[in-house]
């Protein structure tokens, strides 16, 4: 230091240093918020900066380890300090710190330091200018923490945060969190973001890894996926949130161990298989609205479409898939509707395999047999009416110009219209309209009937549903019987002719009885197991070579039937060609796969029966309708793979009205051969 002349007025200071002790000091460093007591310690200066070493001090019950403060800026008059403050202590003091008025970080987040609990080692920096009147504005804030036994009470949509293991970084701009923790009991791999800055659009980003997260972690959550994912799975999530109530979140879903299905299709995916689901979900006023893009690719499941959430965001209320693949069904612009009581399903297009549908309805129809029927105070017996909750939820399907309907391998229609509506009750309405692809014109072998060739289209026409003065009416009609059936799945041992079935019920089917009418003309029978095994036992041997290679022709088949809970019932039915008559009565139970029905078989029916047109004498040697002179009577029995079949031999050496003497109404006079359905 020099003063000219002795005048310090105009001193000119060349050079400042020096060191200080200080023992004990209480220091302020942003007032009000609370100082640093105990401080002990060093201090060098020159004529720029000051810079303290403090050994430690403590914060409340927060201990401060040694650090160092700056003032810098003292030559030019513009003095910045700098604070470091290395703490260890308790998390809710440190969280406290922050949230002092003077600071608010943590409010910022909406967050109560009470709610917290845990051990935290950090590193807090203040960076400000040594002015009179400091404005927030003017300081840099920043915090490194290590976070350890962390918990949080409601954290995140309600729920608790426990053991966590965490890093901090917070500054006046924004925060970041990350590390694993527990959240409502699931394991995971946090990465919190939040922003302070009023532009940025994203005022939450948080990035979540969690290798299971089972059902209950997803129910705490108001995640239910029931009934459509259940078992655990491992998700990678990214939350956004911005500055309204709008919550965006893209969900990466492994459910290798999850078990799928998506009522009301019958397809399941189990545990142990490869799936994947990909989510782009919108949450707004807290709650899930909808799925604003969904991709699913589970086996034979590959679906991509969206989903709206129901009020309550526990289910959905509606879900639309632009394609949709589930083993060979591949459709288009599908449209499932789930908010009321009966689930709306609409198809735009493509291919529908029915299969798994026929296949379920099959084992529930098989089921409901074995569980057996109620008696009733008459002594009669029906079906007990399913529980309310084990009913079947109402169902309806509608689809224009589906490309094709698959019902079996290589069976199938195309150009497909279907209407069906099921309620609780039963089948309100079918209604089916398709053609028979050229491929399935004809069987396999033996020749054609009537009008096989040519252009003509090959249609089936399936109408059951309400009429205007209440109860059903049943329509079935196909110019080619052979190919409707064979399209159907239904039998592939008629060629050609005309079918026609009619009907009418009072209610739903199954269970509502079915009383109907059934006419087929001009139809080839070609190789078909039941009634060559009829024709063996009849020692019809010509016939049965004839239905073995060309087929037997048919003119006409014509009876009525009832058809109630899976059981089929007739008094009469027949069948007659130049070559071959039948007639039947009995019963078929579609349910058990099983029969109990007899008739009568009459050989070269037309000159066979050519007497029964005689006035008065005719039915005494005929028998009646459908029978001939030479005729025998038979009865099947039993399984419908494997049926009992015998033929009283002496019957057919017997005028018509002697037959009845040798056949009786049962062969041998046994009892029904159908399986005795299950009695409770």
């Amino acid at each position: 230091l020099t003063a000219p002349d002795g005048d310090f007025s105009e001193a000119v200071l060349h050079e400042l240093n020096g060191r200080l002790d200080y023992t004990d000091l209480e220091v302020h460093y942003l007032r009000p918020m609370p100082p640093v007591a105990g401080v002990s310690g060093t201090a060098d200066f020159d004529d720029d900066r000051i810079t303290f070493r403090p050994a430690g001090g403590h914060l409340g019950d927060l201990k401060v380890e040694s650090t160092t403060v700056e003032i810098t800026g003292l030559r030019p008059a513009k003095e910045i300090m700098a604070i470091d403050l290395p703490v260890v202590g308790p998390l809710p003091d440190v969280l406290r710190l922050l949230d002092h008025d003077r600071l608010k970080l943590v409010r910022k987040l909406d967050l109560d330091p009470a709610d917290f609990s845990g051990a935290v080692a950090a590193r807090v920096h203040f960076d400000f200018p040594l002015l009179k009147d400091l404005a927030f504005e003017d300081m840099t804030v920043k915090a490194l923490a290590n976070l350890e036994q962390v918990a949080a009470k409601g954290l995140a949509m309600g729920q608790d945060v426990t053991d966590g293991s965490l890093k901090l970084a917070l500054d006046g701009e924004g925060m970041q969190v990350t590390g694993p923790l527990v959240f409502v009991g699931a394991p995971m791999e946090v990465s919190w973001s939040e922003s302070f800055t009023p532009d940025d659009p994203v005022r939450t980003r948080l990035e979540v890894q969690a290798q299971r997260f089972d059902a209950r972690a997803r129910a705490a959550l108001g995640l239910s996926l029931a009934p459509y994912v259940a078992g655990p799975l491992a998700a990678h999530v990214i939350v956004r949130q911005d500055r309204g109530e709008t919550t965006l979140v893209d969900a990466s879903l492994d459910l290798h161990d999850s078990q799928l299905e998506l009522p009301p299709v019958p397809w399941q995916k189990p545990a142990g298989t490869p799936a994947t689901a990909e989510l782009a979900l919108v949450l707004e006023d807290g709650r899930l609205s909808r799925i604003r893009d969904l991709k699913v690719e589970a086996g034979t499941l590959q679906a991509k479409g969206r989903a709206e959430f129901d009020p309550s965001g526990e289910g959905f209320k509606r879900l639309e898939f632009a394609r949709l693949t589930i083993d060979q069904t591949n459709l288009s612009g599908v449209e499932i509707d789930l908010a009321g009581p009966e689930v709306g399903l609409r198809l735009a297009g493509g291919v529908l395999d029915a299969t798994p549908w026929l296949a379920e309805a099959s084992e529930t129809r098989k089921q409901m047999a074995a569980d057996g029927p109620v008696p009733l105070l008459s002594g009669e017996q029906e079906s007990a009416p399913p529980a309310e909750e084990d009913a079947p939820r109402p169902f309806r399907l509608s689809a224009r110009g589906l490309e094709a309907v698959i019902f079996g391998p290589e069976r199938y229609l195309q150009g497909v219209d279907i209407e069906l509506q099921r309620s609780s009750r039963g089948w309100e309405k079918i209604q089916l309209h398709g053609t028979v692809p050229e491929s399935l014109w004809h069987a396999e072998k033996g020749t054609s009937g009537a009008d096989l060739s040519g252009e003509t289209p090959k249609t089936l026409l399936f109408d059951y549903g309400p009429k205007k003065e209440g109860g059903k009416n049943l329509l079935v009609t196909s110019p080619d019987m052979g190919a409707a059936l064979r399209a159907v799945n239904a039998l592939d041992t008629v060629n050609g002719g005309r079918l026609e079935i009619v009907g009418t019920s009072d209610g739903p089917i199954p269970d509502a009885e079915l009383k109907g009418r059934i006419e087929g003309h001009d139809y080839v029978l070609v190789g078909a197991p039941i009634l060559g095994r009829l024709l063996a036992v009849a020692s019809l041997t010509g016939a049965k070579n004839l239905l073995g290679g060309e087929g037997i022709n048919f003119k006409r088949l014509v009876g009525e039937f009832t058809l109630q809970d899976g059981v089929l019932h007739s008094d009469l039915m027949r069948a007659y060609g130049n070559a071959l008559g039948l007639t039947a009565k009995g019963e078929v139970d579609f349910d058990q796969d099983a029969a109990d029905f007899e008739g009568t078989i009459v050989p070269a029916y037309t000159v066979n029966s050519i007497l029964g047109e005689i006035p008065l004498l005719g039915p005494l040697l005929t028998g009646g309708k459908g029978e001939g002179i030479f005729a025998a009577t038979y009865q099947a029995k039993g399984p419908l793979d494997d049926l009992d079949i015998k033929i009283n031999p002496l019957s057919a050496l017997a005028p018509g009205f002697l037959r009845s003497l040798f056949s009786g109404s049962s062969v041998d006079g046994e009892a029904s051969a159908l399986p005795p359905r299950a009695e409770p």
